[in-house]
Order: C-alpha cells, then structure tokens, then sequence
C-alpha cells in the first residue's frame, strides 16, 4: 500500500471540487483517502504513481494536478 499527495487548484473552473471528489470515491485503484484542507487530497492505492496519474489525467483532460508519493 502507498500513500500519495494530490493536489489541484480548487478555484479552477474546469473540474468542480465535487467531481473530483466522486471520482476519487468511485475509482477501484483508491482504497481510501483523505482531504486536509481544498484542493488537497491524501490517497491510498496499490497501484504505481504513474498508473495513477495516467488515470487523473484521463478523468479530466483540462485540470492540471500534482500527484506525488507521499514518503
């Protein structure tokens, strides 16, 4: 299990903080997560970093993000 750090801007227009947060919900590769504060999340999968920035990518085309190992 690795932890990791997602982080968008939430004032961005282009993906809602609800949409995120439901993908984040529905996606089979998180088995749990954590939100500090807006726009920051704390994940937990299996899967590698890149599998999952691939897939973040994937849900919105438009959003720009920052995934990272949390170490």
């Amino acid at each position: 299990m690795r932890n990791y750090v997602l982080s968008h801007n939430p004032s961005s227009l282009r993906v809602l903080p609800g949409q995120l947060l439901q993908y984040i919900q529905d996606s089979r590769s998180i088995s749990g997560w954590f939100s500090p504060f807006p726009g920051t999340y704390i994940l937990k999968s299996t899967e590698e970093l890149a599998t999952l920035q691939r897939q973040f990518s994937g849900s919105s085309r438009e959003n720009t993000f920052l995934l990272r190992t949390q170490r």
